[in-house]
This record gives C-alpha cells, structure tokens and sequence, in this order.
C-alpha cells in the first residue's frame, strides 16, 4: 500500500487574477529571461469572460507570480490558444515558443500555428506561421531527428475523441539552422492520415540507438484505434513498426487514447510509455495505460503491463486527457499525475474529474518499482473540486529542489465560469 510522503499546500489564491478566468489547456514552466527561475507561460483557448491569448506569469523565485503578459509582447498580439510549447530552436541561448490550436470565437475558425522568438529578456516577437494541410495542431513535440543539433518541430491535429476531418493528421517542419520547412516525404506517408486522427505525438530514443524515434496516441470517433511508433533510420526518415513493437490492445482494434508519455518508470536506463486512455469507451482491461519496454533483451518493443498500473474504472479518471511526470516524493523514481475530463458522477457529488497523482512503489514506498498506487491525500482541495484538465505541469515554483504543480483549468461541462487553474506547493 501506497504511503504518502509529500503533502501540499494550496496556493491557488496567490495566482493573477487572470488565471482564474482562462480557459486554459497548457501550462510551460520556463525561464524565460534567464534570471534562474521557472515562469509560467499559458494557452488561454477563452471563456466567457476571457478573450483568450498568451499570458505570461513572471516568477519572483519564490513561487509568487506577477502577470507580465502586457510587457511580453510588446507590439505583438497573440491570439486565443490552446497550446504553447518551448524550445530554443534557433540556439541562441534563450527559450522560443510555438502555439496552437485557438478558435477565432466570432467565426469559429482556426487561428493558424505560430512561432514567437525570445530576445533573450523574456520580450517575444512574432516570427513566422506554419503553413499545412492541417485543419489546426493541438499537440507538438521537439526533437532532432537528424543530428544536425537543431530541434525539428512534430505538430498533431487531433482533439480528444473525435476527429477533425483535416487530410492528414500531423506535419513535420525540419528545422535547417533555425529555418523550418515543410517535410513533404512525411506528409505522405501512409501513417499519416485521418481515418483515425493522432491526438499527440512524442519523440523518444526507444530503441537507444541514438536518434530520435516517434510514438503517436489515435483515437476514433467510434470505435478504438492502434497507437502508432514510428523507427527513426538515423536521417530523419521514419517506418511504421508499430505490429512488431507495440502491443494490439482491445483486441486489434486499438484505443481511445488522448496523450502519451515517454518516461524510464522502472530505472532500466530504456523509455517506456504511459498513455492516457478514455475507460468510458474501452475498458481498463483492454487498455494499454502502461507499455514497458523490453530493455536490453528486446530494445524498443514494448508489452502491457496491466497489474503494474491500477487497472480498475477510477471515478475521476473515465476520460484521461493528459499526463505528467516527475519525482515528486525525491526517492529517484519517477511518478504519474493523470488529467481527467470532468464528467457525470453517479455517487454523492454530481460531476467527478480531478487530478490524480499515482506514486511509484519504489524507494520511498519501499514496493517494487516501476508499480503504481495512488496517492489519496494528492489532492487537497475537496471533491467539489472538478474540471477538464489537459497538461498540468510538475516543477520547483519555489526553489527548494521540490516538484511543486500547476494546472490548467478548461473549465466545466455545465459550468462555463468553472475556469480557474490551480497551483500547489510541494512541502516535502
């Protein structure tokens, strides 16, 4: 049985009041001008009360934030978003971003994808859009993938559960020195389409060989629908071994999937994956929530594990839409917080959905590691507490070496002005 060894304090009310009345999908922690602390940078997709855009929250080093969103992008406008994702793409040093995936509310159009550069002080200026068969991209992933040194960017149009009827389903920008163009070899491929539409897409080594390889989460607006790894060749070309290396869950027909993650849960030094799945469509026992990586014996296949991740229908957890990581309690194993979609509960309360943290077994626990067991005291603010949450983040708001956690609040499926996020310090 799971023992809890952090407890955490609820520092919700310290947050700008903007971030009490963002439709928010996704939160990065990052620093964005190099003074040594995590900021928070936020997709605000819009609510009834907010138009949507960028928000920026700058860090004090304490963990006490100021909204600076007005200075950081001086000149510039930012549109309503449901994603932001960084990375120093043109390696000078400092943290750039992409976002995506906003609605213009008075058409109901998508906002195109857009690429923001830093100046190095936290100041961002708008650098180019990218142009695709993509309806949208709600999901994107930075990786090399032909070691040149520069991050390519992977971008996925998916929603949660149903598709979006684009023509293909993700677009791949190599990045030459800080110029990205179009892969059109990848946009092609077979893999890419939207008979069942990719909600993420992840880069991890799977196989260690050095490069960058590609796990895709699909869904289907029916019925499941098999996730997809895709094998680097070391140049930056991809095949589809997904039948050799994956798992066929739900009896061939696949998942419902919404996110997935590479992490090492079990110490071996290879990357496994943990993926969020909906158990209202499939059920936990025809989902494939953890996937291990054979390691040495088998680099870069992957096998079930369904008794080592709770394998049960968990209350607030019937529609998981995202995941995160990190070592929460410090014993060198790395932990889980799943994100739900709010939903109709049938016992007391009369919604249920709510971040849920599962500890791994290992070191502090004293189990095995690489097993997970929930962590019952996570969440300390009250089962009235429901929401949609997409990409909740773990990092040291503070400075004391703790993961600390914010997440974003989507809002309710009544409750249109249930949108304010949360933020909770790790008192370890």
């Amino acid at each position: 049985e799971s023992s809890n060894t952090t407890t955490w304090q609820d520092r919700t009310s310290a947050l700008p009041m903007s971030a009490a009345v963002s439709a928010a999908a996704s939160v990065s922690p990052v620093d964005i001008d190099l003074d040594g602390d995590l900021d928070l940078v936020i997709a605000d997709a819009g609510s009834m009360m907010s138009a949507g855009g960028i928000l920026v929250y700058q860090n004090d080093g304490s963990g006490n934030f100021t909204d600076i969103t007005a200075s950081s992008f001086a000149g510039v406008s930012t549109e309503a978003a449901f994603i932001v994702s960084f990375c120093d793409y043109d390696l000078d040093g400092d943290q750039d971003f992409v976002a995506g995936g906003g609605i213009d509310s008075m058409t109901a159009f998508p906002y195109p994808t857009r690429l923001y550069s830093n100046d190095g002080t936290g100041v961002f200026s708008f650098e180019q859009e990218f142009v695709s068969t993509l309806n949208s991209a709600n999901n994107f992933a930075w990786g090399d993938i032909d070691g040149d040194g520069y991050a390519e960017l992977l971008m996925s149009e998916g929603g949660t559960l149903t598709s979006s009827g684009g023509v293909q389903s993700m677009a791949l920008f190599n990045n030459n020195g800080g110029i990205f163009t179009l892969n059109t070899t990848f946009e092609s491929e077979t893999f890419n389409n939207t008979v069942e539409e990719t909600t993420s897409v992840e880069f991890g080594d799977v196989d260690r060989d050095g490069d960058n390889d590609i796990y895709m989460s699909r869904t289907d607006s029916v019925d499941g629908a098999l996730n997809i790894l895709l094998i680097n060749d070391g140049t930056g070309n991809f095949v589809d071994e997904s039948l050799t290396r994956l798992p066929q869950m739900n009896n061939g027909i696949g998942d419902k999937s919404s996110d997935a993650q590479f992490v090492d849960v079990n110490n071996d030094g290879f990357l496994d994956l943990i993926v969020a799945n909906s158990h209202l469509s499939v059920s936990p026992d025809d989902s494939g929530d953890m996937l291990l990586n054979y390691g040495a014996l088998n680099p870069g296949v992957f096998y079930d594990s369904p008794t080592l991740f709770p394998d049960v229908l968990h209350e607030h957890l019937g529609i998981r839409l995202g995941i995160e990581t990190g070592d929460v309690d410090l014993d060198g194993d790395q932990d889980v917080i799943m994100h739900p979609h709010e939903f109709f509960g049938n016992g007391a309360f009369p919604f249920v959905g709510r971040p849920v943290l599962f500890l791994n077994q290992g070191g502090a626990q004293g189990g095995a590691i690489g097993e997970f067991a929930e962590d019952p005291n996570f969440w300390v603010l009250g089962p009235f507490t429901t929401f949609i949450s997409y990409y909740g983040k773990l990092f040291d708001a503070d400075g004391d070496l703790d993961l600390d956690y914010y997440v974003p609040n989507y809002g309710g499926i009544v409750d249109p002005t249930n949108t304010a996020d949360h933020f909770l310090i790790n008192n370890l």
